[in-house]
C-alpha cells in the first residue's frame, strides 16, 4: 500500500511539473490581456486542464481457475428411518428431517429413531460420495469492478485538431464478486434398495446448489499516460479519436469463502487454516505498459468550458490473483512462503466509458 501512495504521489508530482512547464510556454508565447478570449490568445497552443469519471469493466480472452486437477472426494450420509420396521430399508422409509451430515456415519455406535423419535431396532442410512473436481469453471468470462475511476488530465490543444494530454487515472480500490463451481459425480451405488431420485428430491442436490468457491476480487491502479487525440471539427459538437501510451501500478488481492473445512483443507492445503476457517490471500503488484484507444465527443459549453463523453479501452495483459502460504519462525518473521493462483487472466482488458469536463486556458 505504502508502495502505491509513492506511485501516486510521484504521478502527481510530474503531473504539476507538466502544468507549470505549460504555464511558462504560454505565458511566454501570448498576450495575455484580460479583454481576449481564450480562443483570441493562441490559436496554434491552447492549454487546457480536465476531470474524466470512468466506470468499465475488466475482461479477459482467456479468464479461468487455476485449480485444475484438484478434486477430493466426499461421503454423504443420511439417516433413514425404518418406519414399517422391517429392519431395512425401502421405497417406505422415511428420511429423518436434518439428518444428512459429511464425513461422520450417524449410525456409528448409535441407535437410530422413526420420525416420531421413538428408538427402532438398528440404524438405517443411504449414503453417496460425491467428487469435487474443480477443472477452472468459472461463473463469468469477465469482471465487472464496480468502484469508479478518477482521471485528471492536463493538455493543450495544437493546430490541426490534435490535442497532447498527460493523464493520471486512479482507483483506490475496487472489487468483482462472483464463484468457481466443480464439476462433481455423485455415485449412487450406496444407495441399496432406495430409489436414487428420492436422494435428488429430498436432500442432496439442495445441498450442492452452493457448492463452489466464491471470491471477492479486488483491483487496485494508477496510471499515468500520454494521449495523443485529434478532434474532427463539426462545429461545437466534435467527434475526436486518440490513442494513449503510459505506465500503470496494478495491485490485485484474492478473498474467498469454500466449501467446507474439510473440503477446503484437502483442495488447499496449507493456504487454507482449517483452525480459524480462513484463506490466506495475497497482494500481487504489476507495473505495466499500457495502451489504450479513445474515442468520443466533445460539446462546448462556451468559450472556457468543454464537456465530453467517450469510450477508452485499455490492454493491460496477464493478471492472477493469489492465494499465500508462509512459514514463521517463533519470533514471527516469515522464513519461507509460497502462492497459488486460484484465478488466472490472460489477455486483460478494460472497456470502459467516461464523462468528463475541461477548462480551456
Amino acid at each position: 500500500m505504502i508502495g502505491k501512495f509513492k506511485y501516486s504521489f510521484y504521478c502527481l508530482f510530474t503531473l504539476m511539473s507538466f502544468c507549470v512547464g505549460i504555464s511558462d510556454a504560454f505565458s511566454y508565447t501570448n498576450d495575455w490581456e484580460s479583454n481576449k478570449a481564450p480562443s483570441d490568445k493562441n490559436p496554434f497552443f491552447a492549454p487546457y486542464v480536465g476531470l474524466r469519471l470512468y466506470g468499465g469493466t475488466l475482461s479477459s480472452s482467456n479468464l479461468k481457475s487455476a485449480l485444475g486437477g484438484r478434486s477430493v472426494t466426499k461421503t454423504f450420509y443420511r439417516q433413514v428411518d425404518d418406519s414399517n420396521q422391517n429392519g431395512g430399508i425401502d421405497v417406505d422409509d422415511k428420511y429423518t428431517a436434518g439428518s444428512m451430515v459429511t464425513g461422520t456415519d450417524p449410525c456409528a455406535g448409535t441407535g437410530g429413531t422413526d420420525g416420531s423419535g421413538t428408538a427402532v431396532t438398528g440404524c438405517y442410512r443411504d449414503t453417496a460420495e460425491v467428487t469435487f473436481d474443480f477443472g477452472g469453471n468459472i461463473e463469468a468470462k469477465s469482471m465487472d469492478f464496480s468502484a469508479p475511476s478518477l482521471g485528471i488530465s492536463l493538455g493543450a490543444k495544437l493546430d490541426m485538431g490534435v490535442r497532447v494530454e498527460l493523464e493520471l487515472v486512479d482507483t483506490s480500490s475496487s472489487s468483482s464478486s462472483g464463484s468457481m463451481f466443480s464439476d462433481f459425480m455423485v455415485d449412487l451405488s450406496g444407495l441399496g434398495m432406495r430409489n436414487p431420485n428420492d436422494w435428488e428430491q429430498l436432500g442432496l442436490n439442495q445441498y450442492l446448489v452452493p457448492i463452489g468457491l466464491a471470491f471477492n476480487a479486488e483491483l487496485s491502479r494508477s496510471s499515468l499516460g500520454v494521449n495523443l487525440l485529434y478532434d474532427i471539427e463539426m462545429g461545437d459538437l466534435r467527434p475526436f479519436v486518440g490513442v494513449g501510451l503510459g505506465m500503470a501500478r496494478l495491485s490485485t488481492t484474492l478473498n474467498m469463502v469454500g466449501i467446507d473445512s474439510s473440503i477446503n483443507k484437502a483442495l488447499f492445503g496449507s493456504f487454507y487454516d482449517d483452525t480459524t476457517g480462513v484463506f490466506s490471500s495475497a497482494q500481487n503488484d504489476y507495473d505495466k505498459m499500457i495502451v489504450s484507444l479513445i474515442a468520443g465527443l466533445t460539446y462546448d459549453l462556451s468559450e472556457m468550458w468543454t464537456v465530453e463523453a467517450g469510450y477508452k479501452f485499455t490492454y493491460l495483459g496477464n493478471l492472477n490473483w493469489d492465494l499465500v502460504s508462509s512459514v514463521q519462525d517463533a519470533n514471527g518473521n516469515v522464513t519461507s512462503s509460497s502462492k497459488m493462483t486460484v484465478i488466472n487472466m490472460n489477455n486483460s482488458m478494460i472497456n470502459e466509458f467516461f464523462v468528463g469536463i475541461r477548462l480551456n486556458f
